[in-house]
């Protein structure tokens, strides 16, 4: 996605919704797994300690003891950011914008790579009128 975003596998890859329906399976039998074996009381614990507690971050940072529960949400986390970097890669190549920074930080802090896409697509369209103003740009 960085390095060859113009091969053929890149983008058979990222257009097909199969890797990510397989992810999300992994992420609901991982969660059905966990839950099975006790994770819920622990959850349960750490919401009730959230909802009735001042110190709400000391009650997350009792969750994430937890082994099953702190891997749940990586394994969460890098799914949405791995989404976030599909857009990204996708919108990229439809508007033939430069994204590996972007696809970068949205592996890193999710928001921000979408942040830097959209600016950068901003700046790109933007100059593109600047210097063919004759000619309309495409629009998502």
């Amino acid at each position: 996605m960085i390095f060859f975003p113009q091969q053929q596998l890149t983008k058979r890859l990222l257009s097909s919704k199969g890797i990510y329906l397989a992810l999300s399976l992994f992420y609901v039998a991982c969660l059905l797994t966990w839950l099975a074996t006790g994770l819920s009381q622990s959850v349960s614990q750490a919401a009730s300690s959230i909802w009735s507690s001042q110190h709400k971050a000391a009650a997350f940072g009792w969750l994430f003891q937890n082994a099953e529960a702190t891997a749940l949400v990586w394994l969460h986390l890098l799914l949405l950011d791995l989404l976030q970097a599909r857009h990204v890669f996708l919108d990229a190549l439809d508007h033939a914008i430069p994204a590996a920074h972007s696809i970068i930080l949205c592996f890193m802090v999710g928001p921000l790579g979408l942040m830097s896409h959209f600016a950068t697509r901003a700046l790109v369209e933007r100059r593109r009128q600047q210097l063919h103003p004759a000619q309309s740009t495409k629009t998502a």
